[in-house]
């Protein structure tokens, strides 16, 4: 089976070509660029040079071996921190609300198994107003084929 195969292209078009997603339209052109003979875009093929609008908002995910596989943010744009606080180096299941970490893991699994789409969510906390943001979550792999990394875009629209 080719990494060709499992990218989800049903709903991804579509919501891509909102307005509103501008931004993940252009990380995941970028990225499907980086993408050769149905092989996914190692780390390596990302440069940060070529996408420097997009920086901000853009983070770097290391995927680990599990059972469970786990996601530590290696990299973590500066208006993210911004919205979310400093997350690199901690663990996804660190810095999620319990009630809510099985679910968005499930979006980080569903990436390295290669399915693309765009994720709306809604951030919420105790001392605070809720922020309302879109996620897209692509998958790396030095090898063209394991994933080991997940580069993403946060995009936030109520701040």
């Amino acid at each position: 089976m080719t990494v060709d195969s499992l990218i989800s292209d049903s709903t991804l078009h579509d919501q891509l070509a909102e307005s509103r997603h501008r931004p993940l339209r252009e990380l995941h052109a970028y990225w499907d660029g980086k993408r050769a003979d149905g092989r996914l875009p190692g780390r390596r093929h990302i440069d940060p040079s070529e996408i420097p609008h997009l920086l901000p908002a853009l983070f770097l995910v290391d995927v680990s071996a599990g059972p469970p596989r786990r996601f530590r943010f290696r990299l973590v744009g500066t208006q993210i921190v911004f919205v979310e606080g400093e997350i690199t180096g901690k663990h996804l299941d660190e810095i999620m609300r319990t009630d809510l970490v099985a679910d968005i893991v499930r979006h980080y699994e569903d990436a390295c198994r290669g399915i693309v789409y765009v994720c709306d969510r809604s951030l919420e906390w105790q001392d605070r107003d809720h922020v309302d943001y879109s996620v897209l979550l692509l998958p790396l792999a030095d090898d063209g084929m394991t994933v080991d990394r997940l580069v993403g875009y946060a995009l936030y629209r109520n701040l």
